[in-house]
This record gives C-alpha cells, sequence and structure tokens, in this order.
C-alpha cells in the first residue's frame, strides 16, 4: 500500500479513493489498520516521528476502511474461472488472502477450515475489545463471495490430506492453520486442572470467576490472555515475565493498557513448579518465592501441530520449512503465515499469503 498515496486523499476529503488505494492492495485493511504494530511497522518509519510524533498510520487507515465498507462499493471486476482447482487449508488472513489473490487470478479456490466460520485467529484468537467480530465477518464475508468455494469442519490430516486432495483433481496446496498448539513448559505440576495454553484459553473463553489467575509471558498474546481473564470476572490476574518491562515485546499499548485495567506484573522471575494436588493452588518462582493461583495461563508461543501436517519437513526453529517462495519439501505443497514465521504478525500473514499465490501460479503457469 502506498501509504502517502492514501493519507493524501483523506486530507483532501477523497475518502472513496482512500478506500480504494487501500483495499486494492489489502482487502483487510481494517484489520491490519486495528491490530498490527504501527509503531514496528509503518509507524515506526515515519519520518515525521524524529522530531515528533509520527502520522497514525494504522488509526487512520482501519477509520477510512471502517467507513468504506458501509458507505462504497467494494465489487471487483474478477475474471471467470479458467484455471485449475487450488486447495487453502486454513480460513485465517493468510489462508483468505491467497485464496482472494488465486481467485483474482482466475483459480478455482477452496478453502478447508475445522472450524464453523472463517478467520482463523481474527475470531478464535484476537479478543472482541481489540477487534470486532461483526466487522471480521464482514470482511471476510465480502471476500468469499466472489465466488470462492468454503468447506468447514473439515481438519486438514483427518478429513483431507495432500494424498486426498490432489486426487481429487487439486493441483496445489497452501497450509495455513497457523501453530495451533500452546507451548507448555515441562515443569511439576503442568498437568493439573487450572492450567491452560493461551491459545486454547482466547478460542474457549474460559470463566474465571473469583479466580487468581497468572500468566506467563510478555507479548500480545499474555497482554490478550491477563485482559480477557480480567472480563472473565477474575478476582486478581498477575503477568509473570522472566524479563524487565522494558524488554515485553507486546506493543506498548497493550502493556499501558493492561496498568490501566489493574493487571499485576511481576518482572524477572522464572515459575519453576506449578503446586495443587489436583488444581492449582501456588506457583513456585525461581527465587522460592510463592505466587497464589487458581488458573495458570502460558502464553509463551505455540507450534505447528505435527500430527496434522503429514510429512511436511521443519527448520530448526521447529516451524515448517519452506524456501524463498514458500514452497515446502512436498511438491505443490506451500505454507505460510504462523506456520513459518516466529511472532508472525496479521500484516506479514496477509504478505505471506500474497506471495505464496505468485508462487503457485508461477509454478502452474509453467507447466502449462
Amino acid at each position: 500500500m502506498e501509504i502517502p498515496t492514501f493519507i493524501n486523499y483523506v486530507c483532501n476529503n477523497e475518502l472513496e479513493k482512500a478506500y480504494k488505494a487501500i483495499i486494492e492492495k489489502n482487502y483487510m485493511g481494517y484489520i491490519c489498520g486495528t491490530v498490527c504494530p504501527h509503531e514496528k511497522q509503518c509507524q515506526g518509519s515515519c519520518v515525521k516521528g524524529i522530531k515528533g510524533e509520527p502520522v497514525q498510520i494504522g488509526k487512520i487507515e482501519a477509520a477510512v476502511c471502517e467507513y468504506g465498507l458501509e458507505n462504497f462499493d467494494d465489487k471487483f471486476n474478477l475474471p471467470a474461472i479458467s484455471k485449475e482447482k487450488i486447495a487453502v487449508i486454513g480460513g485465517g488472513p493468510s489462508g483468505i488472502t491467497c485464496a482472494f489473490e488465486l481467485r483474482k487470478m482466475g483459480y478455482d479456490v477452496t478453502i478447508f477450515e475445522k472450524n464453523d466460520y472463517l478467520g482463523g485467529i481474527l475470531i478464535y484468537g484476537i479478543p472482541e475489545y481489540r477487534l470486532s467480530k461483526d466487522m471480521v465477518n464482514k470482511i471476510v464475508n465480502n471476500i468469499i463471495k466472489n465466488s470462492i468455494n468454503v468447506e468447514t469442519g473439515i481438519t486438514y490430516g483427518v478429513d483431507e490430506t495432500s494424498e486426498t486432495l490432489f486426487k481429487k483433481g487439486f493441483k496445489a496446496i497452501y497450509l495455513a492453520i497457523g501453530n495451533e498448539k500452546s507451548k507448555i513448559l515441562d515443569i511439576p505440576g503442568n498437568n493439573l486442572a487450572g492450567v491452560y495454553g493461551a491459545n486454547e484459553f482466547l478460542k474457549d473463553n474460559i470463566n474465571c470467576e473469583n479466580k487468581k489467575v497468572i500468566v506467563i509471558g510478555g507479548g500480545n498474546v499474555a497482554m490478550d490472555a491477563a485482559r480477557v481473564a480480567k472480563r472473565n470476572n477474575a478476582k486478581e490476574v498477575t503477568i509473570v515475565y522472566r524479563k524487565r518491562l522494558e524488554n515485553m515485546p507486546a506493543n506498548k499499548i497493550e502493556i499501558n493498557e493492561a496498568i490501566e485495567e489493574k493487571i499485576n506484573f511481576v518482572f524477572e522471575k522464572n515459575i519453576i513448579k506449578i503446586e495443587g494436588e489436583n488444581q492449582v493452588v501456588n506457583v513456585l518462582c525461581d527465587d522460592n518465592s510463592l505466587i497464589d493461583a487458581d488458573m495458570l495461563i502460558m502464553a509463551i508461543g505455540a507450534n505447528p501441530n505435527r500430527e496434522l501436517l503429514g510429512d511436511v519437513e521443519y527448520a530448526d526453529n521447529g516451524l515448517v520449512n519452506v524456501d524463498e517462495e514458500f514452497k515446502t519439501n512436498i511438491d505443490l505443497v506451500y505454507a505460510g503465515g504462523d506456520l513459518v514465521q516466529n511472532k508472525s504478525t496479521v500484516c506479514m500473514a496477509i504478505k505471506n499469503g500474497k506471495e505464496a499465490a505468485i508462487a503457485i501460479d508461477k509454478k502452474l503457469s509453467s507447466r502449462n
């Protein structure tokens, strides 16, 4: 997206042109403008920030897109479907983007999604207070209405595999199922009732009424888990992070808002044991201090579900190994998003989807 272009349109009150400039490059502009870490991306590179405050690019982008979705026609003049069948596994931001880009090229695309609704992390991971589910559903529906096929309730690796999809006539596969398995610390007591991975906690929206909740981690997911626990009626919420405040990778705004919501922070401690008979009652830190807890949420990262991914190979960091064109070791099977990148943002997942679509088209076109 050409940021100066759409900013100039906004300054001239040409909002429809600004909106079209954004969605031409990224139809999920509202989502990126709302949740992505702008201070580390576009705003962090804004030259106005050298001597003052940078332009609030994210807020402007989100506002323009929200207005545009309500007021402007955003129909796309897409070509007729004339090319091969492509399977996209996972209906999150990377998968939906890849599917849309391929559809723009004339491919017959089907998204296979294990959940009831498309959106992935946008629906099942990012809390409502940060990102409106109604807005996500509207954006997703506007994309898939462009003759993109969708099959929900389909788990890759169980209901379909690369072998079955190729037998059904699909000519390429894009894996974008995210890292759904939360990392759990290998410490005593990690199997007690009340211990959760952050992904599972956020997806299931678990009740925390009158509980003392501890969240381990310092990233955005840790902030999300802590703030959701607070909204789910926790008695007390404490974030335990192994380094100092200034080392936390979470967005500053998320940290500041957590502090404003009276969430406690404990720094420079590692939890080495979870205590209790059947249920969490407290945690032991590496300085021998105890913190009372009824619930412990681990927000320390996530891994691919290898049981579902078949014969794909993995890099040393535990993620799916791909080349510069997002190709896996299996011919015509590609992967992107969280599967291939540590701490991937929504913007990066979208970028992966775009680039993978180009690579798939390049490969299939070369065979014709």
